[in-house]
Protein backbone atom coordinates (compact mmCIF):
# COMPACT_ATOMS: atom_id res chain seq x y z
CA UNK A 1 0.00 0.00 0.00
CA UNK A 2 1.37 3.72 -1.10
CA UNK A 3 0.17 4.90 2.22
CA UNK A 4 3.17 2.75 4.19
CA UNK A 5 5.68 3.72 1.61
CA UNK A 6 4.79 7.34 2.06
CA UNK A 7 3.18 8.26 5.52
CA UNK A 8 2.70 11.72 4.34
CA UNK A 9 0.14 11.05 1.71
CA UNK A 10 -2.26 10.11 4.88
CA UNK A 11 -3.38 13.52 5.01
CA UNK A 12 -4.96 13.36 1.79
CA UNK A 13 -6.20 9.75 1.85
CA UNK A 14 -8.21 10.70 4.94
CA UNK A 15 -9.69 14.10 2.97
CA UNK A 16 -10.48 12.04 -0.22
CA UNK A 17 -11.87 9.22 2.05
CA UNK A 18 -14.35 11.37 3.43
CA UNK A 19 -15.12 13.22 -0.11
CA UNK A 20 -15.41 10.05 -1.70
CA UNK A 21 -17.91 8.66 0.74
CA UNK A 22 -20.09 11.92 0.40
CA UNK A 23 -20.34 11.30 -3.50
CA UNK A 24 -21.34 7.50 -2.68
CA UNK A 25 -23.74 8.58 -0.32
CA UNK A 26 -25.11 10.44 -3.59
CA UNK A 27 -24.63 7.74 -6.19
CA UNK A 28 -26.81 4.94 -4.23
CA UNK A 29 -29.40 7.53 -2.96
CA UNK A 30 -29.79 8.03 -7.07
CA UNK A 31 -29.14 4.72 -8.20
CA UNK A 32 -31.66 2.89 -5.83
CA UNK A 33 -34.28 5.79 -6.05
CA UNK A 34 -33.75 5.77 -1.52
CA UNK A 35 -33.80 9.24 -0.25
CA UNK A 36 -30.10 10.18 0.91
CA UNK A 37 -31.45 10.09 4.53
CA UNK A 38 -31.62 6.30 4.21
CA UNK A 39 -27.72 6.26 3.99
CA UNK A 40 -25.32 7.47 6.91
CA UNK A 41 -23.99 10.80 6.77
CA UNK A 42 -20.57 9.35 7.57
CA UNK A 43 -18.92 6.53 6.12
CA UNK A 44 -19.96 3.29 9.11
CA UNK A 45 -16.48 2.01 8.52
CA UNK A 46 -13.61 3.90 9.13
CA UNK A 47 -10.47 4.40 6.54
CA UNK A 48 -8.26 1.87 8.55
CA UNK A 49 -10.89 -1.36 7.91
CA UNK A 50 -11.44 -0.23 4.29
CA UNK A 51 -7.62 -0.59 3.59
CA UNK A 52 -7.83 -4.31 5.29
CA UNK A 53 -8.50 -6.50 2.68
CA UNK A 54 -8.96 -8.90 5.65
CA UNK A 55 -12.02 -6.88 6.96
CA UNK A 56 -15.73 -8.29 6.46
CA UNK A 57 -18.52 -6.44 8.07
CA UNK A 58 -20.43 -8.39 10.62
CA UNK A 59 -23.99 -8.82 9.76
Amino acid sequence: MVLYHSPSLKRYFLQEFADCYLNARKLASNGTGSAIATFPIESPFNPEQTLDENFLPEG
